[in-house]
């Protein structure tokens, strides 16, 4: 049953699309008044949101033209560069919230815009395969998504409507419910998510701890008590059995090549130790560790290491290798899609490792201790090839902790709710504007709840941290990349976990603490502190953070450090908390 195509949610989809076009209709026929423009947007939302199951799970490009971020984009395929401009409810929402007359005819324009991707989207809908098991992957793909867009006003940056609007999306979800049997418990904690909602100004925290972990769970518990097959398919998000927030789970061999056999845990191994060797260095002298130190999340504690066998320092600042697993690019500027691609071009970089995979491979090839290794993870070979290098090392990198903080112990429980680091991640979701770059759970820039894509940022760093006299960083980024003037300036998000390890901060290395970074962040970046950033994707305007507001945030970003567990007294998660409902 899991796999028949069901008439009555397919009726259900058509309902509600066609509400969706009714309302972005009536949008599009508004007068030019702001009170009538602002509450038909509204409207139309909402019913957009009633809609959204079914195509964010099967059309996400289609649903970025009604829904998507309203920053243009490059189209980095294309050989001149097209920009991409954005479309529907966001663009709108800026030339509305407030509204002024003088914009009426770029207003119109931009409604029509969007009721033509409305009426594509519903034409596309139709063809979806309705199916029990794509509905519960769905849904469980839906309160990731509340949880790290939804609670962040990602999508609705302006207007601030994110809550209500989750509420009508949560709602669009229970005429689905109704399919299966004993589906009372999960509507119960829809109704109490929806009541919560409801309350101004509830804690992001407490929502994601009281009731949406509770709220996966017992969807898990209605689809194996409705007998129910879970998908299966590569990605990055956990097995079912698992909590969607617990990080342990998520598949760190997502973005991997997947190019040769082999056992892993044995690959991680023998990567690890080819990470300490300075036999990967041209001169013998330089290992990753090095440069990558475990003591500090896997990043530097230097500005800028140096370049090796010299005494000038290296373009960047060494980031951490932590959660390296979990992005589609690497390097500052993206410069690379695998880990296993990074590997080799930092082992033949003239001023990283100045050495290369085939003169790394032939000394190995020299060392019985190793053919041995290669052999116990990699089975009988004629000879130890760059690939099988790459490929253990990047297992190594694959195979570092993840999702053992304090913040993600008292998500479960096992440590009790500190108040400090709960207002701090409020901060980080709401006001200071973190979430909508670092995303939860992973707090990078790899955007769920798919997670195909992980996204570059123009701040304006600073080339130091004297903000009274700010000068423009003169690297420029990922413009190398592709010389799009979008791109200019721009670097890879990474993860703020472990990052108060981490100092010094920026690609540049520049700020050396994290109040220094928040101090920057506050300012509205380097457009805020008067320098000119034509494409900055940082809003300019000041938060106008408090010196408390800036200590809970500082606190919830050293909550978020990974530990051992023997260090913290905490035993790892083994508990599988979807079945204990």
């Amino acid at each position: 049953m899991a796999c028949q195509t069901l008439p009555e949610m397919a009726t259900i989809n058509q309902q509600q699309a066609d509400h969706f076009l009714n309302k972005v209709h009536a949008l599009q026929q508004s007068p030019m008044q702001q009170d009538s423009l602002q509450s038909r947007f509204f409207e139309a939302r909402l019913a957009f949101k009633s809609f959204e199951l079914w195509p964010n799970y099967y059309l996400p490009e289609a649903v970025k033209k009604v829904n998507g971020p309203v920053l243009p984009k490059v189209d980095e395929h294309d050989a001149n560069r097209k920009t991409l401009h954005p479309t529907g409810f966001q663009v709108v929402e800026e030339y509305l919230f407030p509204f002024h007359p003088a914009d009426s005819s770029i207003v119109r324009e931009k409604i029509n815009e969007l009721y033509s991707y409305a009426q594509g989207l519903c034409r596309q809908a139709k063809y979806i395969q309705f199916t029990e098991a794509h509905f519960f992957q769905a849904f469980r793909e839906q309160i990731l998504t509340y949880t790290a867009l939804g609670l962040s006003n990602f999508d609705s940056p302006v207007a601030k409507h994110s809550h209500q609007e989750m509420i009508a999306s949560l709602e669009g979800v229970k005429p689905y419910l109704h399919h299966f049997h004993l589906q009372s418990t999960t509507i119960y904690y829809i109704n109490a998510l929806q009541r919560a909602l409801r309350i101004d100004g509830y804690s992001s925290y407490h929502l994601i701890k009281k009731y949406f972990i509770p709220l996966e769970r017992s969807l898990n518990n209605l689809r194996k008590t409705n007998q129910v097959k879970a998908l299966s398919f590569n990605q990055m998000m956990p097995p079912w059995e698992q909590s969607l927030f617990k990080l342990q789970q998520f598949n760190p061999h997502y973005f991997s090549l997947h190019p040769l056999k082999r056992k892993i845990p044995a690959s991680a191994e023998l990567g690890e130790q080819l990470f300490f060797d300075p036999q990967l260095s041209g001169n013998g002298q330089r290992s990753c560790a090095s440069c990558h130190q475990t003591n500090h999340a896997f990043a530097s504690t230097k500005a800028r290491d140096l370049a090796i066998g010299q005494q000038k320092p290296l373009p960047r600042n060494t980031p951490s290798l932590n959660y390296a697993a979990f992005q589609s690019l690497q390097f500052w500027d993206g410069r690379a899609g695998k880990l296993e691609d990074q590997i080799r071009q930092v082992i033949s970089n003239p001023e990283e490792m100045n050495s290369s995979l085939a003169m790394v491979s032939e000394k190995l090839n020299t060392q019985a201790s190793y053919q041995k290794y290669f052999e116990e993870a990699f089975g009988p070979t004629p000879s130890i090839s760059p690939l099988q290098i790459q490929t253990a090392l990047a297992d190594y990198i694959r195979s570092i902790p993840v999702g053992q903080s304090a913040f993600d112990q008292m998500l479960f429980s096992k440590l009790p709710d500190n108040p400090q680091v709960a207002h701090g991640f409020d901060l980080f979701m709401g006001k200071a504007q973190c979430g909508t770059c670092h995303f939860f759970p992973l707090f990078n820039g790899t955007v769920p709840p798919h997670f195909t894509e992980t996204e570059t940022e123009v701040l304006g760093i600073t080339a130091t941290e004297n903000f009274r006299e700010p000068t423009l960083d003169p690297d420029a980024g990922k413009y190398h990349l592709y010389q799009a003037d979008l791109h200019l300036f721009a670097f890879k998000t990474p993860t703020v976990r472990n990052s108060a390890l981490t100092a010094p901060y920026m690609h540049n290395g520049a700020f050396s603490s994290l109040e220094k970074v928040l101090e920057f962040y506050d300012a509205g970046g380097g457009a805020g502190l008067g320098l000119n950033i034509p494409h900055q994707t940082l809003p300019a305007d000041s938060l106008h953070l408090s010196q408390n507001e800036k200590d809970a945030l500082i606190a919830f970003l050293a909550a978020l450090n990974d530990q051992p567990a023997e260090q913290q007294g905490l035993i790892p998660f083994v508990t599988m908390e979807a079945e204990q409902d």
